[in-house]
């Protein structure tokens, strides 16, 4: 796996305000059709337009970092949940990434990894080529990038890309529909797009979670892409785990109480999660499931909601209710 030094990286960005051609000054990016300057966070460009309600670009430029005893804390956090089984499963990322690799190892060479938070070595595991190139962006502050930008308005170029993998991701954006449109416009013909959402779980990334999709949901979502295959991703084992745990949380008074009962929950039950497993070609199960993935070729032709429905392979009962 292979990511690019910004004297490339240059090559496949655009303004985000005039889609003008950028270029890579020492302190900042330079748009050569407007004129505007994007600043630089940890040393990487922050393309993010002024009018950003949610993550301004001045909230990047205002420090380099939360104060020491915050980071601290946030520390002792990730230290503790290491510690602690993980809340689910993932039966099909591993695969699916493989099958890319295999049928489009040769073809697909620059992937985006959008809202991609720390999978660089997760990747790196599964991409162990140099043939292919890596671009990850994200808007968390946190994340490993290679660019801070916003999901709604790509600084990339049209048809730049050969694929776009997004895990956990669209769940937290204000407007699916236009992330995905931008999905779209930056991918090549006949690029792929490798996508996970949740759907029966809980709250997570606190006031930036917006929403749910079934498979079917997730299917229109991507309407313009052709599909190659979909499924679940953490079935009802990792659902009722979820369930389990926050419900113990929940009934608890104090916060302190509640959060000693979600540990306690997670240790005692982290077992259920492994069902997925044996039920993960399940059409009951995929109907339960916690997430759900979908894998897909861009199309210029919109698929139409028959179609889509058509596509349904749940539950054979629910068609009666």
């Amino acid at each position: 796996m292979r990511r690019l030094p910004m004297f490339e990286l240059v090559k496949f960005l655009q303004c985000p305000y005039c889609r003008g051609k950028l270029k890579s000054m020492d302190l900042f990016i330079a748009c050569t059709g407007c004129e505007r300057k994007f600043t630089l966070f940890r040393h990487r460009p922050v393309l993010i337009r002024d009018d950003n309600e949610l993550f301004p670009p001045s909230a990047y430029a205002a420090s380099e970092g939360p104060p020491d005893r915050m980071i601290e804390r946030r520390g002792r956090l990730r230290r503790l949940k290491r510690l602690l089984p993980s809340m689910s499963v993932n039966v099909a990322r591993e695969g699916m990434l493989k099958r890319i690799v295999m049928e489009h190892g040769a073809e697909y060479k620059v992937i985006l990894v959008l809202g991609c938070g720390n999978q660089t070595s997760q990747l790196q595991r599964q991409f162990t080529d140099d043939k292919t190139t890596f671009i990850f962006c994200d808007i968390d502050k946190n994340a490993d990038i290679d660019i801070f930008c916003d999901a709604h308005d790509l600084p990339f170029k049209n048809e730049i890309f050969d694929g776009v993998i997004s895990t956990a991701v669209l769940e937290h954006v204000m407007y699916p529909d236009k992330v995905v449109s931008e999905m779209h416009r930056i991918l090549k013909q006949d690029g792929f797009v490798y996508s996970e959402i949740p759907f029966l779980q809980s709250v997570h990334e606190g006031a930036y979670d917006f929403t749910r999709y079934t498979l079917q949901g997730h299917r229109r979502l991507f309407e313009y892409f052709k599909e190659v295959d979909a499924g679940m991703v953490a079935g009802p084992g990792t659902a009722l785990l979820w369930s389990i745990v926050d419900f113990s949380r929940a009934v608890m008074p104090t916060l302190k109480l509640s959060a000693l009962a979600g540990i306690m929950m997670r240790i005692a039950f982290f077992w259920v999660k492994y069902f997925d497993i044996l039920l993960k070609n399940k059409p009951i199960a995929i109907d339960a499931c916690s997430c759900s993935y979908f894998c897909g070729i861009r199309s210029l032709e919109r698929r139409t909601a028959n179609e889509i429905s058509d596509t349904y392979g749940g539950n054979p009962v629910n068609h009666l209710q």
